[in-house]
């Protein structure tokens, strides 16, 4: 079942209030190398069932080693553990998810957003696509995971 025009107002509004209380600027965390996300849900107002999640972070995606060892490398906003109930699939929700974390990226000053997929989910880089994501990569840090591309929107 497709979302009403109310649903998709209360997923909005639900997520510009999430977004109010994010941080406006990774300029000084980025400087200081603290850790910086924020997770964004969507949810049915009318039923209260959780439609979906995303995780926005600032990542050091080129660091050849995890945090908290250091790098030189810079920070990057990035998308991960993005995920739609697959009852809301296909009705807007993944796409608004993406859209406020391209606004939050915008408010930290960053106008790239990264993201890895799995080289096996072409459904996922199919939307991803759509959404204005382009392949950078296939990730040379795959050890131990499945093989995954790095994403990019500019």
């Amino acid at each position: 079942s497709k979302l009403s025009d109310v649903d998709v107002k209360e997923l909005e509004t639900t997520l510009q209030g999430a977004m109010k209380n994010a941080p406006l600027t990774a300029k000084g965390r980025a400087a200081s190398r603290q850790r910086m996300w924020v997770v964004l849900l969507a949810e049915d107002k009318s039923t209260g069932r959780l439609m979906g999640c995303v995780t926005l972070s600032m990542a050091v995606l080129e660091a050849l080693l995890p945090p908290p060892l250091p790098t030189t490398m810079p920070y990057r906003v990035y998308v991960s553990n993005m995920v739609v109930h697959r009852d809301f699939r296909r009705q807007g929700v993944g796409s608004a998810l993406l859209d406020d974390c391209c606004t939050l990226g915008a408010r930290w000053e960053q106008p790239k957003i990264y993201l890895h997929v799995d080289v096996a989910n072409v459904e996922a880089q199919k939307f991803y696509k759509k959404q204005g994501y382009e392949t950078v990569r296939l990730d040379p840090f795959w050890f131990g995971f499945t093989r995954r591309y790095v994403l990019r929107k500019i």
